[in-house]
């Protein structure tokens, strides 16, 4: 069993969390977001997913170096998974222990993620993916991705 995608593995479960620090919110945008993506063209969606990953990735550098840094990505892939699962998403974890003053809340926010990190391992190893892709289209996962970014500038800022 391969996975098509190991580099992105620590990174995928770790929006969930937005599920415990606000259901509704995060259930809503969820689906309005789907439904704003599903119907775009794909170069749309390239555009909503650079300019809101650049914005939410300042949270961790500034913005020049975001700026900076997502040209990297652009020019090399792979840096953007490493960058996001050895910097961005250790950083949402201690962000989400900084803002829980309930330490039961973080507790389930990472059970939650790994859990979600499994479903979602799962799903890629036997190309559910792929089924997805032909549901919503082609970027689909821009708008998962669009949702965690919204609502985390919601939430945390």
């Amino acid at each position: 069993m391969n996975c098509k995608y190991p580099l992105l593995i620590p990174t995928i479960g770790h929006g969930s969390t937005d599920l415990i620090t606000n259901p509704s919110f995060t259930l809503s945008t969820h689906f309005f977001s789907f439904l704003l993506i599903k119907f775009i063209p794909p170069f749309s969606k390239k555009i909503i997913l650079i300019s809101s990953s650049i914005k939410h990735i300042s949270n961790d550098i500034n913005i020049y170096n975001s700026l900076l840094l997502h040209g990297i990505w652009l020019k090399y892939p792979i840096t953007s998974k490493l960058y996001l699962s050895c910097i961005h998403t250790p950083l949402h974890y201690i962000r989400c222990y900084k803002n829980n003053n309930n330490n039961n809340k973080f507790y389930k926010q990472c059970l939650l993620a790994i859990f979600t990190t499994g479903i979602l391992y799962y799903g890629l190893i036997n190309n559910y993916d792929i089924k997805v892709e032909n549901i919503f289209g082609e970027l689909w996962w821009v708008a998962p991705v669009f949702s965690h970014i919204y609502i985390n500038e919601n939430i945390n800022y």
